[in-house]
């Protein structure tokens, strides 16, 4: 009788340069998106409003990018979804890491880090209080009073937490689309 060996093939699409190529553009879009949060800060805007979220097609464009450049340089004009996908979480999960550190770096300092917090912190007070009669209603007074309280008290950890979760939700849905968009059959 024939012995069966079971080999154990690695997964054809798993290769280090997938990896590579995220952190690199990971990396890099961590770096950017950090740099518009401080260009929104010299032009005197809340880095953390409305502004904030043009980000979103520049950190957009590193997906795009990564993934093109393994699709057209690495890869000899094709992408797999598994790739794309592997691409798009690794720079995401970099990206995030470091906008997060960056973010609380600068958070944490007495000159730009104290401006930036109090001007968000600002702005979000200001908001609760315009649209205070809705949020009353819907989750009442003892909450919003709650709410009031928890901006007041915002601190660089809390807020560089949320903007780098923020950026890895994102990340998620931009992995999908433009693993959608650049794969090639």
């Amino acid at each position: 009788m024939e012995e069966q060996t079971n080999k154990i093939q690695p997964l054809k699409f798993i290769r280090p340069d997938l990896f590579q190529v995220g952190a690199v553009f990971g990396a890099i879009a961590a770096i950017v998106c950090f740099l518009y949060i401080i260009l929104l800060y010299t032009l005197d805007v809340n880095s953390f409003g409305r502004w904030k979220n043009v980000y979103f097609p520049i950190y957009g464009l590193f997906f795009a990018g990564g993934m093109t450049y393994f699709r057209l340089k690495r890869n000899n004009g094709r992408l797999l979804a598994p790739q794309g996908i592997l691409i798009g979480v690794t720079l995401n999960i970099v990206a995030s890491t470091l906008y997060g550190i960056l973010l609380q770096l600068i958070l944490s300092t007495k000159g730009i880090g104290a401006t930036m917090l109090q001007r968000h912190s600002a702005d979000l007070k200001r908001l609760l209080i315009e649209g205070r009669e809705m949020i009353v209603e819907s989750i009442g007074e003892a909450e919003y009073l709650k709410q009031i309280e928890g901006v007041e008290q915002l601190t660089p950890d809390v807020l560089a937490v949320d903007q780098a979760f923020g950026m890895l939700f994102l990340g998620f849905f931009l992995t999908f689309l433009f693993m959608l968009i650049i794969k090639k059959k």
